[in-house]
């Protein structure tokens, strides 16, 4: 029987900025291999009010066994993982996002600033993965 043998942390992004209506996919891959499950935290600020419940979404894009070719955000072969609806605030906003078994061995995050009306910063992503020996 296997046993969660390890817990790894990866820091996706700092500091990145994303228009109202825009993606972004951030560069890090994430080592998926093994995984069992964990979460995604994100730190979010706006500098002017939003909407208030428009979304953050967040999405997973897969890569092949080789872990160099991913898909792309606008192709729509994207994995929805969760969407966050932002209060009308300037302060930081943190929320987690579970993550369940994930059936990929790479894959690169995206985010999509959903009609929010304004610019976010995403102060910083991080992905928290448990996996089996």
């Amino acid at each position: 029987m296997s046993q969660i043998t390890e817990s790894t942390t990866a820091i996706v992004s700092t500091d990145t900025t994303l228009a109202n209506t825009v993606a972004a996919t951030f560069t890090p891959e994430v080592d998926f291999r093994r995984c069992i499950g964990g979460v995604v935290q994100i730190e979010f600020q706006f500098a002017s009010a939003p909407t208030a419940d428009k979304t953050l979404d967040l999405y997973m894009l897969p890569a092949l066994a080789s872990g160099t070719d991913y898909d792309v955000y606008s192709q729509g072969r994207n994995v929805l993982l969760g969407s966050v609806k932002v209060a009308a605030d300037t302060t930081v906003q943190r929320i987690s996002i579970p993550l369940y078994a994930v059936n990929v061995p790479y894959a690169k995050l995206a985010m999509y600033n959903n009609a929010t009306g304004q610019t976010v910063t995403i102060k910083k992503l991080t992905v928290s993965a448990r996996k089996v020996g």
